[in-house]
C-alpha cells in the first residue's frame, strides 16, 4: 500500500500516478518528480508531494517489497521512514539520505534529512533535539503538521516558510504554483507570514479547509479574491497581489495578505 515506482509511467489502482519519475499505490506517499497525478492526497511540482504519514521513492526503480525498496536515491521500510540517498536505514521512522543516520527511531543527522517519529525531518546539515522543531538550512518539520524546507523554520503547527512548499496534516500541497487541499495550510514562497492560516509569498497559501488558485485571476463566492498571483475559496482567503485589505489575519506586503473570516 505504500510503495511506488518512480519509473516513466505507472499504472493500475486508482491511486496510482504517471510521472516522468515516479508512480503511486494508495494515498500515503509522494512523488518528487514533475507531475503528480490528480486526487485528494498527491500534489503537481518539480520537487515531490508527500501524502499521508508515508514515504516516497525518487529513484529509477521500486523493489517488490510492499512497504520498502531499492532505488538509487532512496529506499523505504515500513510505513513512516523513507531514504533520499544512497542507502536506507532500517526502521521504522528514521531514514538515511545523508553521510550517516542517526540510530534513533526518532531522530537522525544527515547532509540530506531526517526523520523524526513520524513528524519531523532534517533535511540540513543539522537537526536540533526538540522533536517538533530544528534548525537547518534546507527543510524542518514540527509535529504531524508543519515543516520547512526554505529559509528558516516556523514553529507553528500550520504554517510553514520555505521556497519549496509545507505539509500539514496528512494532507498534500501543490508546489507548481502552490495548491493545498484540506485543513492546513503551506507556504511555498520566500516568506510566511504568523498567523495559523495566513502566509505570505510569491506562489501562495492555504488556510483552514479550502485551497486556493494562483492563477491570474479568481472568481465566483463572497470569499473569493481577486490577485495577480493566486485567489482563495470560503472564509480563510489571502491575497498575494500588491495590497492587502483590511481583516484580523490581514497583511500588507508586496505579495500577499490574508484576512481571516473577510471577503
Amino acid at each position: 500500500m505504500q510503495h511506488w515506482d518512480a519509473g516513466p509511467t505507472c499504472s493500475t489502482g486508482t491511486q496510482d500516478r504517471d510521472a516522468a519519475l515516479g508512480c503511486r499505490t494508495e494515498m500515503q506517499l509522494w512523488d518528487a518528480g514533475p507531475r503528480c497525478s490528480s486526487g485528494t492526497q498527491d500534489r503537481d511540482a518539480a520537487l515531490g508531494c508527500r501524502i499521508g504519514m508515508q514515504d516516497w521513492d525518487a529513484g529509477p526503480r521500486c523493489s517488490t517489497g510492499m512497504q520498502d525498496w531499492d532505488a538509487g536515491l532512496g529506499c523505504r521500510t515500513e510505513m513512516q521512514h523513507w531514504d533520499a540517498g544512497p542507502r536506507c536505514s532500517t526502521g521504522m521512522q528514521d531514514w538515511d539520505a545523508g553521510p550517516r543516520c542517526r540510530t534513533g527511531t526518532q531522530d537522525r543527522d544527515a547532509a540530506m534529512g531526517c526523520r523524526t517519529e513520524m513528524q519531523l525531518w532534517d533535511a540540513g546539515p543539522r537537526c536540533s533535539s526538540g522533536m517538533q522543531d530544528w534548525d537547518a538550512g534546507l527543510g524542518c518539520r514540527t509535529e504531524m503538521q508543519h515543516w520547512d524546507a526554505g529559509f528558516g523554520c516556523r514553529i507553528g503547527m500550520q504554517d510553514r516558510d520555505a521556497a519549496l512548499g509545507c505539509r500539514t496534516e496528512m494532507q498534500h500541497w501543490d508546489a507548481g504554483l502552490g495548491r493545498r487541499t484540506e485543513m492546513q495550510q503551506w507556504d511555498a514562497g520566500p516568506r510566511c507570514s504568523s498567523g495559523t492560516q495566513d502566509r505570505d509569498a510569491a506562489l501562495g497559501c492555504r488556510i483552514g479547509m479550502q485551497d486556493w488558485d494562483a492563477g491570474p485571476r479568481c472568481s465566483t463566492g463572497m470569499k473569493d479574491w481577486d490577485a495577480g498571483l493566486g485567489c482563495r475559496t470560503e472564509m480563510q482567503h489571502w491575497d498575494a497581489g500588491p495590497r492587502c485589505s483590511t481583516g484580523m489575519q490581514d497583511r500588507d506586503a508586496a505579495l500577499g495578505c490574508s484576512n481571516r473570516m473577510k471577503y
